[in-house]
Formats: structure tokens, C-alpha cells, sequence
């Protein structure tokens, strides 16, 4: 039985690295402005100790546009690009890895909450087939990064209170504590769970205590003091810059409320009672808190994010659905019975999708990430249920062996279905939605980049300088000191519009900005030394007369992206 669940173990850890593993820089089909944001401050802090800002080693989090992500995925980056320099394989490489932690960590965590390897096996197995696992271990996303790190963390907790080995609570404590430097959800999350962890399983943790066990007290004094500093760097604005962009009760929904007050017909004291941000928030959290369990979104549409979610798949096959459900209800009943590990599933299950829950942004893959494997754990629980119930005989045994294959063939299937449509019709429609055509661009321009005085690019797709600074790769000391670099702050973002002989316009602006453009030399604005003619690249069809076509960039659907023209 050993080797057969050796052999298991093996055969799904093959799976989960092919599907993530697997033609890696190319799918998804290009690196969207996150990624090339990321890549090129972790290659700027190789290069020169600091990020693209000329701010030394961030400790929490780095600027980026102004959306503040946390830092220790840029240190984790490091290595990748330091080995195979910056390109996409390096950039996504800390997250493919993490993806297949997170489903390694699966199989432990379904060991010790079943107590039997085969349901281990069975987690193991649905987490890496999942949807929810697969492209978000393709990218660089943050979530992935720090669920890595908490399941982990996990993993070591139960393993030290269900094995009474205290030694074990350690290093649970620094995972969990690197997690919360990951991801703005771990930053709340991870301390809430650990302190409810800490009450759940007190009858197993308080007798380490009295023994005085020194790795337990060490693990508690050096989580508490991480926690309490990035709890305290959490009160900084720049920390909470990406919450004040998603939360709930953003200015468009006070916004609603004062004109929901000024129409109310009724006494004005009525009217804040009515319409208030308590009765704002409340009903929207629980639409957002209930979508995570609905089976329309799991099952059948996933997030409607392009970038987070392949269309028409959701993030759980239908052929588990009913196991899910069954297994839902069965978590629910057996934490009414007092099962201590049922009791914590339910609490992280809950914590774990509060922060996304508060955001305006209704069901969302990322800030769910989370909860991972709990929806397959649930899955599992269905499945052994299901055995426990119609196996008392030879027959039923029989039976729900033969629907035990069925399921995990067409779990198998669904899989291969999934994957042709992910490396297919999705990347093919999709690759706008990854801003395909970038890399195609900054390629021209680095062939062609000394025939010109100026090159004006257009906004139209989002920040075109970062893609130039990565795919170039641009030498980050030059850009740190570039004297034509012109940036402003407004609209809670960093924009750039002007560096070396680049020049970034938005849309809706450059005809107006190029229509009377000099040639030649006379339009030299800084920059290097370049030949006679300016270069313009635009969306399709945005420019004025006497501008030259001399390329055109598509996206992989064949629709244009780009159009390259001289004057």
C-alpha cells in the first residue's frame, strides 16, 4: 500500500508541474503590467540595491504605480532573474513554484485531517487539477506567493498540536509571519487564524506551555513581533493605498448615499437610518461572501477577471459539485458535534474570504486564494461520506469503487479540456486582456531605436514605459538618474510621461500632440543622439495625415494592437 501511495504521490506531482510548468513563458500569452512592474524592480534591486524609484530595499512593500504590493515576492523574484536573467520565465518561475508547494502541502493537509493517505491522495488530486490553482500559479500574483507560505504554516501547526510535537510550532510561526509579508490579505488574516488556532486546540497547546517548551515560546515571541511591526507599517497611507482603490465603501458609495438622503421623500433623520454606510455595506458583503459558495461561480463561470480565470470554465469541475455540496454540509454538522479540526476549517474558511468579501468588486479569484484547498478539502469530505455510507457491503463497496474511477476519470478529462482551452481558444482571444503586443513593440524599437529623434507612444493599453524598461531591459542606473524623466502623481497612481527620447501620450491626445510635430531635429526634445524622423506608436487608426505606416502589431487573435508609424 506503501509504494502504491508513493506512486500516486509521484504521478499527481508530475501533473501539477507540467500543467504549471509547461511552455511557462508564453502562457499566458504575454507578461501583463504587474508582471513587468515586478520583474523590473526586483532586476533594479540586482542592479543597484533599489527599486525603479531609487528607494533601497523595501522592506514591506514598493511603490510600483502607487498600488503598494508587498515586497517579498520581488525578493523571491531575485534569485530567478540573478540565473536566467529578465525575462518571463524569471519573473513567473517564485510562482509556478509556489503553486506546486501549495499542492504538495495539500497532501499533508488531507492527511492529518482524514488520518488515512488515500484522502490526502484525493486532495493532493483536485487541488492540482483545479482551475483555481492552475493559472494563478502561471503569473506573478501575490496570493499565490503568500498562500504558499500560510499553507505551510498550516501544514507545521497541525502537525505540532496533532502529533504533540511543540518543536513543529516554529517554524508554522515563520511561515505564517512570511505570508503576512506576501499579500495584503495574509497581513489580517494569518494573525486572526493563528490567534482562533490557538484557542481551538488550546487542551493540545496548553500543556507545551507548562512544560515551559522553549521552540513553542520562541515561535509565539517571533510571530507576535513580526505581526506587530507589518501591523504597524499596515497604519502607513501607502500600505493601504490598494485597499482604499477596492473596499466597499469607497467615495462612489458615499457618493450614493448622499444622493440617496437628498431624494428620500421621508424626515431627514429617517433618511440616515435608511442610508447609511452600515446599510450600504452590509448587504453587499453578504451578496460578495454568499458568491463564493454559488455553484454558478465555482462550477461553471469562474471570475469574470480575464487575467484570473479562463472563460467558461469555472474554478471547480461540475463532476464535483455534489461531493462539494455533500461535503459542505458534512463540515457544518461535524463542527456542531465539536470535531476540533472541522472546527478550525471552518474558521479559516470564514477569515479567509472576509477580505475579499469587503471588496466592491463582487467574486474574485485572487482574494479568495486564500481559502485554498478548503473548497477541494470539501470535496473530498463528499467522497468520504459517500464511501463510508454505501460501502457496508460487498455490493455497495463494489459500486462506489466503479463511481470513485468514473469520478476521477472525468476529473481527468475535464482537466485535458480545461488545459486545451487555456494553451487555445483562451490565450488566442484573450492575449488583449494580457496586453499582448508590447514585447513585439519594444522589440522594433530597440532594432530601429538610433534612426529616430523621438519616439511617442501611446497610453492606450497601460504604462508603455515599463514595458520598454523591461523588455529593453532598459540599465536601471541610467533610468534612476535620466534627467528628461518627467513623472506626476495624481489620481492616487505614479504616471509616467517622458524618458530618455520617449514620450507618452494618452490616447485621446496624440493626434492633437503629433499633428504639428517638427521633423527632424527641430522636435528634439532630450534624449540620446538619433537620425532625422520622430516614430509614432499608436492604437489602431490614431494618428493624423502625414504620418507613414510602416508596421502593424496584432494581437493573437489577428485584431490589431499597434500601429507603427515615422514622420
Amino acid at each position: 500500500m506503501v509504494k502504491k501511495i508513493k506512486l500516486f504521490f509521484f504521478l499527481i506531482f508530475l501533473i501539477a508541474v507540467f500543467s504549471r510548468f509547461y511552455k511557462l513563458s508564453s502562457f499566458p500569452p504575454a507578461l501583463n503590467w504587474d508582471e513587468v512592474s515586478h520583474g523590473y524592480n526586483a532586476y533594479n534591486l540586482l542592479k543597484t540595491g533599489k527599486d525603479q524609484w531609487g528607494a533601497p530595499w523595501p522592506t514591506f512593500n514598493f511603490r510600483a504605480y502607487g498600488d503598494y504590493p508587498m515586497a517579498l515576492n520581488l525578493y523571491l523574484t531575485l534569485p530567478s532573474i540573478s540565473i536566467f536573467g529578465l525575462n518571463s520565465f524569471a519573473v513567473r518561475l517564485p510562482s509556478a513554484l509556489a503553486g506546486i508547494i501549495i499542492i504538495i502541502a495539500s497532501y499533508y493537509l488531507g492527511k492529518m485531517i482524514f488520518s488515512e493517505s488515500i484522502y490526502g491522495l484525493l486532495l493532493m488530486f483536485t487541488t492540482a487539477l483545479s482551475p483555481w490553482t492552475i493559472l494563478t500559479s502561471r503569473a506573478v500574483f501575490q496570493s499565490t506567493i503568500a498562500q504558499a507560505f500560510f499553507l505551510v504554516g498550516v501544514v507545521f501547526f497541525l502537525y505540532s498540536v496533532k502529533e504533540k510535537k511543540p518543536g513543529f510550532f516554529l517554524p508554522a510561526t515563520i511561515f505564517w509571519s512570511l505570508s503576512e509579508y506576501g499579500y495584503h490579505n495574509t497581513r489580517l488574516m494569518a494573525p486572526a487564524l493563528l490567534i482562533f488556532a490557538i484557542f481551538i486546540y488550546k487542551g493540545k497547546i496548553t500543556p507545551f506551555l507548562k512544560k515551559r517548551n522553549l521552540l513553542l515560546i520562541i515561535g509565539l515571541l517571533l510571530f507576535s513581533t513580526l505581526t506587530a511591526i507589518q501591523l504597524i507599517d499596515f497604519l502607513n497611507p501607502s500600505s493601504r493605498a490598494r485597499g482604499k482603490w477596492v473596499f466597499i465603501i469607497d467615495q462612489g458609495a458615499i457618493n450614493t448615499i448622499n444622493e440617496q438622503r437628498r431624494t428620500f421623500s421621508g424626515n431627514k433623520f429617517a433618511g440616515r437610518l435608511i442610508y447609511n454606510k452600515v446599510t450600504y455595506f452590509v448587504p453587499r458583503f453578504l451578496s460578495n461572501f454568499s458568491q463564493y459558495f454559488s455553484p454558478r461561480q465555482l462550477f461553471y463561470e469562474g471570475g469574470k477577471q480575464y487575467q484570473f480565470s479562463v472563460q467558461g470554465w469555472g474554478l471547480l469541475y461540475p463532476v464535483w459539485i455534489i461531493f462539494f455540496y455533500l461535503g459542505l454540509i458534512s463540515i457544518f454538522l461535524k463542527v456542531l458535534k465539536k470535531k476540533t479540526d472541522y472546527l478550525f476549517i471552518l474558521i479559516w474558511w470564514v477569515i479567509g474570504l472576509i477580505p475579499a468579501a469587503i471588496t466592491k468588486d463582487g467574486f474574485q479569484v485572487l482574494r479568495s486564494m486564500m481559502i485554498i484547498p478548503l473548497p477541494q478539502l470539501a470535496i473530498v469530505e463528499g467522497l468520504k461520506i459517500t464511501w463510508l455510507t454505501f460501502s457496508k457491503s460487498k455490493t455497495g463497496r463494489t459500486i462506489t469503487k466503479l463511481v470513485y474511477l468514473v469520478i476521477i476519470l472525468l476529473s481527468v478529462t475535464s482537466f485535458s479540456l480545461y488545459l486545451r482551452d487555456f494553451f487555445g481558444p483562451y490565450s488566442k482571444s484573450y492575449s488583449w486582456a494580457w496586453q499582448y503586443g508590447y514585447e513585439q513593440v519594444v522589440d522594433y524599437l530597440k532594432q530601429h531605436y538610433s534612426q529616430y529623434n523621438k519616439i511617442i507612444f501611446s497610453k492606450r493599453y497601460g504604462e508603455p514605459h515599463e514595458f520598454i524598461l523591461f523588455y529593453w531591459p532598459w540599465p536601471p542606473d541610467e533610468y534612476q538618474k535620466d534627467t528628461q524623466k518627467v513623472w506626476d502623481y495624481h489620481a492616487d497612481w505614479y504616471w509616467v510621461d517622458r524618458f530618455d527620447k520617449f514620450v507618452f501620450v494618452n490616447d485621446w491626445e496624440v493626434i492633437d500632440r503629433v499633428k504639428d510635430l517638427p521633423v527632424g531635429k527641430a522636435g528634439q526634445e532630450g534624449g540620446r543622439a538619433g537620425g532625422e524622423k520622430d516614430l509614432l506608436v499608436t492604437s489602431p487608426g490614431n494618428y493624423p495625415e502625414g504620418w507613414s505606416k510602416i508596421k502593424t502589431i496584432n494581437f493573437l487573435d489577428g485584431k490589431p494592437a499597434f500601429e507603427i508609424l515615422e514622420k
